[in-house]
């Protein structure tokens, strides 16, 4: 404020801060963990949140809710399954991802590899990338 020559120049300067980070739309993305057995493992998958090529962080204050629906194909997978169709997760603010995790009932049936498809349906933000 006391300059040792000239005058002080009071005018302000506004600068921009461009967010690099939200260059795409967010996208709320699921991807397969683990596939299920009849002997104990459990089927996982993962919810995520990308800008289509970059991981992001949910940093809007409440969760990020998604309801998982599932194309089975047949109701023998649906029989092997102890979760209620469909299901929802949440992406807690500051956190880039949930996980579902579908318990697998065992049977005695002699069956064949089953299928099931999870598809992401009403997301509370952004866009389903499947």
């Amino acid at each position: 404020e006391n300059p040792s020559i000239g005058a002080v120049n009071t005018d302000n300067a506004d600068a921009t801060i461009d967010d690099a980070d939200d260059d795409g739309a967010t996208q709320v993305n699921i991807a397969t963990v683990q596939n299920g057995t009849e002997a104990g493992d459990d089927v996982v998958y993962s919810v995520t949140l990308s800008d289509g090529a970059n991981a992001l962080t949910n940093v809007s204050g409440s969760p990020i809710t998604v309801e998982i629906g599932f194309a089975t194909g047949s109701e023998a997978v649906q029989a092997d399954l102890t979760t209620i169709f469909p299901t929802s997760v949440s992406i807690a603010d500051g956190t880039a991802s949930a996980t579902v995790t579908l318990a697998v009932a065992p049977d005695d049936l002699i069956e064949g590899e089953e299928i099931l498809k999870a598809t992401i349906e009403n997301p509370s933000i952004g866009a389903v990338n499947t």
